[in-house]
């Protein structure tokens, strides 16, 4: 199995002679990178030229399942530039690895899959103008893939607050939420927290917008905020309002968040992915523990979704809903309390 990789040379100058050297270059990434899906990782090479001081300008952006990486280096040699900046992203690589362990079970049985087979960079980039052409149309595949989770996330908190009677069922547009989230990770890059990762930025932002546009709603209606919506956002959260304008979402941000074309190979099972019927019984055991959930605090209910569903860590948690780690920690203990009881009863019936 081969991953993509392509360069996109902006210097007009001719590079062919050079492609084999890069290509043993970026090889180097490729222990870190041989347990993801090899479909999954794509590494953009944009080379540009300084003109005025006679050198070149290498930028890597690496795409992974749930993360871009992106290093650049400049020299007057191209081969040079080229190895300082896949240093640079290496190292990079190294420290993000432990983000993943976290991930669902699902994710890390597809990464184990592939890793059973040898998986290295193609011999040869994409011809030129085939993949993706700016570091931009990489972060745009992570929000996309995305989506759905992020559209299931809010739709969970809308629903969570409707329920409550504390705002009607179509207060607010899901849709319009995520979009709005997805607009300013393509428009503020620099906002993101250097120790979230992208598909995790993504998903934090969306929750953080439900939960201000449910929030604003509730206050032009001159009803009661309640308390956990009334925390003041921290952080790179409270960058994210500082920046926001209130402008319509962009058409340009529609266009990129629009799913990929559905081929055929969609709808061949494959041998490896769970059956219907465990994935029906374990969707029964997660309704069950749902409906249980509805008589437990705000927060808690949250932080279950959040943590044991979606994989958000306890610091993570803790910026996004305006709670020390200390206390998502003890919500966390009484949470699995609680599960062990759900599950101990639901093995007896």
């Amino acid at each position: 199995m081969s991953m993509s990789w392509n360069i996109v040379n902006n210097t007009g100058e001719a590079f062919a002679a050079v492609e084999p050297r890069i290509r043993t270059k970026i090889s180097k990434l490729e222990k870190h990178l041989a347990h993801f899906p090899s479909k999954s990782v794509h590494l953009h090479i944009a080379i540009n030229r300084n003109q005025r001081r006679k050198t070149y300008i290498i930028a890597l952006n690496l795409r992974m399942p749930s993360n871009v990486l992106h290093a650049q280096k400049a020299s007057s040699s191209m081969v040079k530039a080229v190895d300082e900046a896949v240093n640079v992203l290496h190292r990079q690589l190294g420290r993000v690895m432990s983000a993943y362990r976290r991930e669902p079970d699902r994710k890390r049985a597809a990464r184990r899959q592939d890793g059973r087979r040898e998986i290295a960079f193609a011999e040869s980039p994409l011809p030129p103008g085939q993949g993706p052409q700016r570091a931009e149309d990489l972060v745009a595949s992570v929000l996309r893939d995305n989506f759905r989770r992020a559209l299931q996330l809010v739709e969970e908190q809308i629903k969570d607050y409707a329920a409550d009677h504390t705002i009607p069922k179509r207060a607010v547009d899901a849709r319009d939420v995520v979009g709005r989230a997805a607009q300013t990770v393509l428009q503020h890059p620099s906002l993101r927290p250097e120790n979230m990762t992208l598909e995790r930025w993504f998903l934090s932002l969306s929750v953080h917008q439900v939960r201000r546009a449910i929030r604003n709603y509730i206050k032009d209606e001159d009803k009661t905020v309640p308390l956990e919506l009334e925390v003041e956002p921290r952080g790179a959260f409270a960058l994210v309002e500082e920046h926001e304008n209130g402008d319509s979402i962009e058409d340009a941000v529609w266009e990129k968040l629009d799913p990929a074309e559905v081929s055929e190979s969609d709808f061949i099972p494959d041998p490896e992915v769970e059956q219907p019927d465990s994935q029906a019984d374990r969707q029964g055991i997660l309704d069950a523990i749902r409906a249980m959930a509805r008589s437990w605090p705000k927060a808690e209910r949250d932080i279950f979704e959040m943590h044991f569903l979606q994989g958000f860590e306890t610091g993570e948690l803790g910026l996004l809903l305006g709670l020390k780690a200390t206390a998502v920690e003890r919500a966390l203990v009484r949470i699995k309390e609680r599960m062990r009881s759900i599950l101990s009863s639901l093995a007896r019936s």
